[in-house]
């Protein structure tokens, strides 16, 4: 999903409700210019993302990011996402810790098992 303000890319995310694996589904991209920041648009963004999982996959969804991006953290606690681990192996070699948040099935989900 992308939102433009005139012929400029204001921000986009990405959501992938079919290769995140048994974690459910993938927030895979997230990013909002600095002009939009406070505007609202990071919420509609990932309030629609979120809607589109609940509706097509129905179970958890995660995402991965780093330590040190409070307002990104603070939208996504709003959304239901939980920290669920850090580390400090750093992919990027940037010298940031990384972190992975979970938001759970939303209610009435259907629940997989792995039991036959």
């Amino acid at each position: 999903l992308t939102a433009w303000r005139g012929d400029a890319l204001a921000g986009s995310i990405s959501m992938d409700v079919t290769g995140g694996g048994p974690d459910g589904a993938h927030l895979r991209w997230f990013v909002v210019a600095g002009s939009e920041r406070g505007s609202g648009l990071g919420k509609e963004l990932m309030a629609r993302a979120i809607e589109h999982a609940d509706r097509v996959a129905a179970g958890p969804v995660w995402l991965t990011t780093f330590a040190g991006l409070e307002a990104a953290r603070a939208l996504y606690e709003r959304h239901g996402f939980i920290l669920s681990s850090e580390s400090e192996d750093d992919q990027w070699r940037g010298g940031v810790r990384e972190q992975m948040f979970m938001r759970p099935a939303p209610a009435g989900a259907p629940v997989e098992s792995s039991h036959p």
